[in-house]
């Protein structure tokens, strides 16, 4: 997740360096400016090829019934301690997505964390 942060800014930087170059009271030529759209379109296409491998990822694991929990999946029926409550990973019925539900109290023996 970091790289892909780390990748948007880098686009940002490339698009501000081209604004900053014009308040800098340098001439902005056509070449200055197609290099610069090359590297923020090489840019919005990693970020892009990146968020398509983070929704590919999701999907896999809405298909396989997987709960998050600060970075880490957990597979269907393991019970952990989400906002200081015992849950367990379990599938929504209606929509068939995982989700983390209360486990009663007299049920919540082990916790994964």
């Amino acid at each position: 997740m970091k790289k892909h942060f780390r990748t948007a800014a880098a686009a940002l930087a490339l698009s501000a360096s081209l604004s900053g170059a014009a308040f800098a009271a340098q001439p902005v030529t056509d070449v200055m400016v197609s290099q610069k759209l090359d590297q923020v379109n090489a840019s919005v296409q990693l970020i892009n090829s990146s968020m398509q491998q983070m929704l590919i990822a999701l999907n896999q694991s809405a298909q396989n019934g997987t709960c998050w929990l600060d970075g880490k999946a957990f597979s269907q029926g393991a019970v952990a301690t989400v906002a200081g409550h015992a849950s367990a990973c379990g599938v929504q019925p209606k929509t068939g997505w995982p989700q983390w539900r209360p486990v009663p109290e007299e049920e919540s023996g082990l916790f994964g964390q």
